[in-house]
């Protein structure tokens, strides 16, 4: 359904602009990309609101895409799998309440573990990124989730968890840079 919005509405731009220097194949790209964000947001929102887990969901919709951004992981084979996929996720890992600290820092923990062994995953067909610089990627993502030793939110455990779960399903680290 956004695969076929994109290339529908990309046709169509291309149409009444058609000396513009974009190709119909980058354009596509640009409206999925943001046809997907946006209903990921809307959709998840609207779970938010409707479960009572607004808050929950705000920081899932922050927490995780801020570490992907840097550890890469699995994806989807289409924009609206990946929205109405990533969309339930988080209305569901909205209702993760962990209150005991040593539960929050213990997935902290085994999350950091994890990121540090996969982390960056599945990065090369998502974002044009020399493999030398794959330790920086390893170090700013462990960064990231070692911020909530300090925060010690339960919200923020479980997205890193899950987001660091889906470098171990995407997994297409070598052994380059597995050093920290």
């Amino acid at each position: 359904m956004i695969d076929t919005a994109a290339k529908k509405l990309s046709v169509y731009m291309k149409k009444q602009v058609p000396h513009h220097p974009s190709s119909i194949e980058v354009l596509e790209t640009s409206i999925g990309l943001f046809l997907n964000v946006s209903s990921i947001v809307v959709l998840s929102l609207l779970g938010g609101f409707f479960t009572g887990n607004l808050k929950e969901v705000i920081i899932l919709l922050i927490s995780f895409p801020i570490l992907r951004r840097y550890s890469g992981g699995l994806h989807l084979d289409s924009g609206t799998s990946c929205a109405l996929f990533t969309s339930g996720m988080f209305i569901l890992l909205s209702f993760f309440n962990f209150t005991d600290r040593t539960i929050i820092h213990s997935f902290t923990a085994l999350t950091l573990l994890i990121v540090l062994i996969y982390a960056p995953s599945n990065l090369q067909n998502q974002r044009n990124v020399p493999i030398e610089h794959y330790p920086t990627l390893r170090k700013i993502s462990a960064l990231i989730v070692a911020t909530n030793f300090i925060f010690v939110s339960d919200t923020l455990a479980i997205s890193f968890f899950v987001q660091a779960f889906s470098l171990i399903l995407g997994k297409e680290v070598k052994s380059h840079g597995n050093d920290i």
